[in-house]
């Protein structure tokens, strides 16, 4: 199963599984070691399980956040789709990695997924930080289009401009872009952080600041096969 991490300049990302799901609206589910479940209905496109360990509460912990975050995607999806979320959480001996997403299937980008947090990092803004791996879940870094269009070259990893001809002329209006394909940094499934800084998807999390999602993870996610309003990007920092 393919992972997406999400780091801060201080701290790594969660990690987020999402599987897809018939119906309308998504179901914020708490279930514990007893098998109690307790659900919630938030937005149109998604259904989300919390698998508490021991111990663990998360939905009293993080379903504000995750409900923003999925308020925020679910005005952005023009599809009549409903996305599985299972969320999990994990005591990692690092405060530094604040959570890591994955896809059900990568050749699937509604196939959902996983998202698991580590209960050992603080973050300032946990709403983008699941912003960010339900990124993921939808395929940023992680899909198999996204895989097969990695360029390696002297250590630094690039995707391919003739599959991501929309998100390439973006890098190079918008950021003053010079390569010749569109900069990933030394992490193969963001956007380099040098370059687009405080973008949603490049992978750390920037304390204090604000994270849009511009036109170049749209453009991407459009080209990985979603159906999205363009209008609802916003403006890089």
């Amino acid at each position: 199963m393919a992972i997406g991490r999400f780091f801060s300049k201080k701290i790594i990302l969660f990690f987020i599984v999402v599987a897809a799901a018939a119906g309308v609206g998504i179901y914020l589910s708490s279930r514990n070691e007893s098998g109690v479940t307790n659900t919630e209905e938030y937005g149109q496109k998604f259904r989300v399980t919390y698998y508490n360990s021991k111990g663990t509460n998360l939905q009293e912990g993080f379903s504000q956040y995750l409900e923003n975050a999925v308020k925020f995607w679910d005005e952005r999806i023009l599809e009549n789709t409903v996305i599985k979320l299972n969320v999990r959480a994990i005591n990692l001996d690092t405060n530094t990695t604040l959570a890591y997403g994955s896809m059900n299937d990568s050749s699937n980008i509604r196939a959902g997924g996983d998202i698991t947090i580590n209960l050992n990092a603080r973050a300032q803004n946990w709403t983008d930080v699941l912003k960010h791996e339900i990124g993921h879940v939808m395929g940023i870094g992680i899909a198999d289009y996204w895989r097969n269009g990695v360029l390696l070259s002297n250590g630094v990893y690039y995707l391919n401009r003739m599959m991501f001809p929309e998100t390439y002329q973006i890098y190079r209006d918008d950021y003053n872009g010079e390569e010749d394909d569109i900069p990933l940094g030394d992490v193969a499934g963001h956007f380099d952080e040098s370059v687009f800084t405080t973008e949603l998807m490049t992978p750390f999390s920037n304390e204090g600041q604000r994270q849009p999602i511009t036109d170049l993870t749209m453009s991407t996610l459009a080209s990985l096969g979603w159906n999205l309003d363009m209008s609802k990007s916003e403006e890089k920092n």
